[in-house]
C-alpha cells in the first residue's frame, strides 16, 4: 500500500489538501515494470529479426512482447484515489468515479479470494469494498491487507477505513460520524493531511 502524503507542515505554512492514493504493492509493482521492461526488450528483438527476414521468429516474439507488456499495463493499472470529489477506483478494466458514502458504515472489509489469493501466497488478505450510491458493492483496488490472521488483516484494514473517514472528516467531505462516543472507529490520527 502506498501513500501520497504532504511534507513536514509547520505553523507558517497551512495544511495544503493531498489526496490519499492507494496502489498495489511495491512488490507487485516492481513485476509489473519488470514484465514491461521484458516486453520492450521482446519489441526489439522481434524487430531485430525481421531485419534478417525471419517472419515466424519474429511474430512470435513480437506476440511474447505484446503479452508482457499488457500484464504489466494490467498490473501496475489498479488504484485508488480518495480526494474532494470522492472516490476513484480503477480495476484491471474498469474505472468507478464514486462520490463520499454519507457514512462509514457503508465501507466493508472482504476477504480476497481466487486467482489475485493464489499469487499472493497463503497468507490471508481482505480487500475494502464500498457501497455505491445505487446499491452496488465496488471493490477498492490497491486496498489490500495481509497478515497471518484473517482476524488480524481485517483489523487492519479497518484501522486503514477509519483513518481515511476521519482524514475525510477532518478536510468537511463526509459527516463527522462518532459510532461508540469515543472519536473515530480508529480513534488515530487524521491522515496525511488535515486542516
Amino acid at each position: 500500500m502506498t501513500v501520497t502524503q504532504s511534507g513536514a507542515e509547520d505553523a507558517d505554512h497551512a495544511a495544503r489538501f493531498e489526496p490519499i492514493i492507494r496502489r498495489s504493492s511495491p512488490q507487485e509493482r516492481v513485476i509489473a515494470w519488470g514484465l514491461t521492461a521484458v516486453g520492450l526488450l521482446g519489441l526489439a528483438i522481434g524487430l531485430a529479426i525481421m531485419a534478417f527476414g525471419q517472419y515466424r521468429g519474429m511474430l512470435a516474439c513480437l506476440a511474447a512482447a505484446a503479452l508482457c507488456l499488457l500484464m504489466g499495463y494490467l498490473t501496475l493499472r489498479p488504484r485508488t484515489v480518495f480526494d474532494r470529489t470522492g472516490i476513484r477506483s480503477r480495476t484491471p478494466l474498469h474505472s468507478y468515479d464514486l462520490a463520499w458514502p454519507g457514512s462509514r458504515d457503508d465501507f466493508d472489509v472482504a476477504r480476497e479470494t481466487g486467482f489475485a489469493l493464489r499469487i499472493h501466497g497463503a497468507a490471508p488478505s481482505v480487500q475494502a469494498t464500498v457501497r455505491g450510491e445505487k446499491g452496488a458493492v465496488v471493490l477498492l483496488r490497491g486496498m489490500t491487507t495481509r497478515a497471518l490472521t484473517e482476524p488480524r488483516a481485517r483489523y487492519l484494514m479497518e484501522e486503514d477505513l477509519d483513518q481515511i473517514w476521519a482524514w475525510a472528516a477532518s478536510w468537511g467531505l463526509v459527516p463527522d460520524e462518532d459510532p461508540k462516543s469515543n472519536g473515530t472507529r480508529g480513534g488515530g490520527g487524521h491522515g496525511p493531511s488535515h486542516p
